[in-house]
């Protein structure tokens, strides 16, 4: 997997993590999200992309229980998942695969998803949509169907009876750790892909915040007087 195709910007932020004590909870899924378009009428590189971001989004808004890591624009190896990098099975637990088809004016969805703890594939169907894209900002009603079916596959997980990983050296999918993560960044910055709502840097430019460790966060960061930026986190608590 090609790192540019996911990292859209240079690194925004120092991070420093520490391990804290957590009791047991429901920890959510990790899954990787791709878009792609086959056959009927082309889409652009940057269609693509704002379809990819439109669906994550709309599982966000959707109150859905899961992280998400963005495949980007290379193609995602389907039939051959085992392909992925190392990198990516350590830091992600499930994959969707989108492919896109048919005419602009009615879009047909190909949608396949894999639990890769489970080894067994979850979703293997198709919807058709009843009017084209919206782009380049699709609203979130356009994923409704395709939001429920991947809430339905990857509910939360309990951290009292986890399930068992047969990948070698992959984290467990949950983890009783939480990570006190400190972000720097000019004051009132936005930060938005942390687990909840939006936080806001404060006047110290300052954000301190507790996140699951392991776990995979694709975080933006927005400001009136600053260009918004992204980047991939992977925390992980490297004391007890």
């Amino acid at each position: 997997m090609k790192t540019r195709g996911r990292i859209l910007a240079t690194a925004m932020l120092l991070a420093a993590l520490s391990a804290l004590p957590a009791a047991a909870e429901k920890a959510p899924r990790r899954l990787i999200v791709a878009v792609e378009a086959k056959g009927g009428d082309a889409y652009s590189v940057a269609e693509l992309l704002q379809l990819s971001r439109s669906l994550m989004a709309a599982i966000q808004a959707g109150g859905v229980q899961i992280l998400l890591l963005d495949w980007g624009l290379d193609p995602f190896p389907v039939d051959n998942p085992d392909s992925v990098s190392d990198e990516v099975k350590r830091t992600a637990d499930c994959w969707l695969v989108v492919t896109v088809g048919g005419g602009r004016k009615s879009p047909a969805l190909s949608i396949r998803s894999f639990d890769a703890l489970l080894k067994r594939e979850t979703i293997d169907g198709k919807l058709q949509l009843d009017a084209a894209f919206e782009l380049p900002d699709p609203p979130a009603a356009t994923w409704e169907k395709l939001v429920g079916m991947v809430a339905g596959a990857y509910p939360p997980v309990d951290t009292d009876q986890p399930l068992k990983s047969t990948v070698a050296d992959r984290p467990a999918l949950w983890t009783q750790d939480l990570a006190l993560l400190t972000l720097h960044a000019t004051p009132g910055t936005v930060i938005e892909g942390l687990d909840g709502e939006a936080r806001t840097v404060g006047e110290d430019g300052t954000l301190k915040e507790s996140v699951r460790s392991p776990a995979t966060y694709l975080l933006t960061a927005t400001h009136p007087d600053q260009l918004p930026l992204e980047t991939r986190l992977y925390s992980r608590a490297t004391g007890r």
